[in-house]
């Protein structure tokens, strides 16, 4: 085991980024703190209950717990004797090998540790604490010998040790967490920890503060509580996906851990549900539901959805997770940008990704928001109101001389100055779908072909190539996202362009025309049917 040790010393260079030592007030309630480091956590008086990296702890003084990066604290202060802890964010870089394939982790142990006797271990931090790295010129480096002596002695304790006393724990909770589906008795679990019955069950409770029955139960609950919020599945399938195959069983248990029956938790946070979306913030507001919190720095500012976004707090495009958790939501979508904090995210609240998908069209994209919300009936509602308005406005227009489905319209978007552009399809947004679905435009062939292929948009064309792509269109519809007619009306390609020589141009903003979720794009719809109905009598130019 020393060699072990030694190797693993050898390799990371071990730095302090942070020290703090936090005080929480009796009945202060829950903090949540999401450090991006190695993370130590000491504490130094008073007691509480915490949830750290997902897993149940009691808090009491002594207490100290490692966490890997990007871990999630939560910390319970008791309501007579508060909580003070001190907490460490350490930097562990890889030093000596070039090996992109070394996958060796910084610490041997991670979880509960080991820290007798706690006078000692007091003290060190507190030597910690009171150095200033900034006092003098020798102090950066008295505070990164502490540091080494502090880790030291929990190698010592921890891993030099015979006793180790948290280390089979630890591996428990880690299986646990892993999948809690596993119908495990305690007796399997004290021979899994190489333990006697008495003395596992009793250390299990000292350290989480559940026994080990109620410790896996509440760990299945809480899954079924993320899947109650973010999946329409039956009761019956909840119950077993979580490891319970009698359904009465799974509400008993549900009911005696949450306080109420899993019909009336859903119920309760359905209604008036504060969702997060960091994506498709559009779509959830068309289903009937203002998030709390949006990316609207990227897919805010529809001309269609002022009036309700105003409603909502712009996370920006990367949100900090305390930005998220200070929201409270009871719910998080997410797309691929998100991603990586997806772990993290499911700790603040049940958290949806959806990966990006081109294929995916306005109507599929909906319907699953719809689901998702808990409100299918909105996306239903929103699809036959959509068809309906669309074959009316094709009619009106068909009546005023413009035949739409017999004729042929490009999306054009204005790029580098002037010296190039980008063409749309049906399915990405810029007035596509209903220009394309529903007042039935037929697409020029290059466009069709983008169609067909699934690319939908085709980007940094010379202007010299607008033939192509123009030619054949009656219609010109122009989306201005910073460049527009203005920059290319000079062209002699532009203006020998059937549909320019015909004014049969519309150049229409962003706010307007770029985005895509259902009040978009009916709003689209209509501003499209009344320009089209203003501008009068298509005619053939000979």
């Amino acid at each position: 085991m020393a060699e072990m040790l030694k190797l693993s010393l050898d390799k990371w260079l071990y730095s302090l980024k942070d020290i703090q030592l936090v005080t929480c007030e009796p009945g202060s309630g829950e903090v949540q703190q999401f450090p991006t480091q190695h993370t130590l956590i000491a504490i130094m008086s008073g007691n509480g209950a915490g949830q750290l990296e997902g897993k149940y702890y009691r808090l009491r003084k002594g207490g100290c717990f490692l966490l890997p990066p990007s871990g999630v604290i939560k910390m319970n202060p008791d309501d007579k004797a508060g909580l003070s802890y001190c907490l460490l964010e350490l930097d562990a870089a890889i030093v000596g090998s070039n090996n992109a394939a070394d996958t060796s982790l910084p610490f041997p142990f991670y979880g509960k540790l080991d820290i007798e006797p706690f006078s000692r271990w007091k003290r060190m931090l507190e030597e910690l604490l009171a150095c200033d790295s900034a006092s003098h010129e020798l102090a950066a480096f008295e505070r990164h010998i502490l540091l080494q002596q502090l880790l030291f002695y929990l190698y010592q304790r921890n891993w030099l040790s015979k006793e180790a006393p948290y280390a089979e724990l630890n591996r428990i909770l880690d299986m646990l967490h892993s999948d809690p589906t596993q119908d495990y008795s305690v007796t399997q679990l004290a021979l899994k920890a190489n333990s006697g019955l008495r003395q596992f069950t009793s250390m299990f409770k000292e350290m989480t503060g559940l026994n080990p029955l109620d410790y896996i139960a509440r760990l299945r609950i809480n899954r079924a509580k993320r899947q109650l919020v973010s999946w329409n599945g039956t009761l019956n399938g909840i119950a077993s996906s979580v490891g319970y195959q009698d359904v009465y069983y799974f509400s008993r248990r549900f009911k005696q851990i949450v306080g109420e029956s899993p019909k009336q938790y859903a119920s309760r946070k359905r209604d008036g549900m504060r969702i997060v979306a960091l994506y498709y913030s559009g779509t959830v507001i068309a289903m009937g539901v203002t998030p709390v919190g949006a990316n609207l720095t990227w897919w805010g500012g529809s001309a269609f959805l002022r009036e309700r976004e105003a409603q909502t707090v712009d996370l920006g495009v990367s949100p900090t997770l305390e930005q998220i958790a200070g929201l409270k939501p009871d719910l998080i979508l997410l797309n691929d940008h998100n991603r990586h904090h997806y772990e993290q995210l499911q700790s603040i609240a049940p958290a949806v990704f959806i990966p990006y998908d081109g294929h995916r069209h306005l109507y599929e994209e909906t319907r699953m928001l719809g689901r998702i919300v808990g409100n299918p009936q909105a996306a239903e509602r929103f699809i036959v109101r959509y068809e309906r308005k669309a074959s009316a406005i094709r009619r009106k227009l068909k009546e005023a001389g413009v035949p739409t489905e017999q004729l042929t319209a490009v999306i054009l978007r204005i790029q580098s100055n002037g010296s190039q552009f980008a063409v749309f399809g049906d399915n990405y947004g810029r007035g596509g779908w209903s220009i394309y679905r529903g007042l039935r435009f037929n697409p020029p062939l290059m466009v069709q072909r983008l169609i067909d292929n699934g690319d939908q948009i085709r980007q940094n064309l010379p202007i010299s190539a607008l033939n192509d792509y123009a030619w054949e269109a009656d219609y010109i519809f122009v989306v201005n996202e910073g460049e527009g007619i203005r920059q290319i009306e000079g062209r002699e390609g532009w203006r020998s362009l059937p549909a320019v020589a015909g004014n049969r141009v519309f150049e229409l903003s962003h706010e307007q025309i770029s985005y895509f979720d259902p009040i978009s794009i009916e709003g689209q719809l209509d501003l499209l049917g009344e320009l089209l109905q203003e501008a009068g009598v298509w005619n053939e130019i000979k």
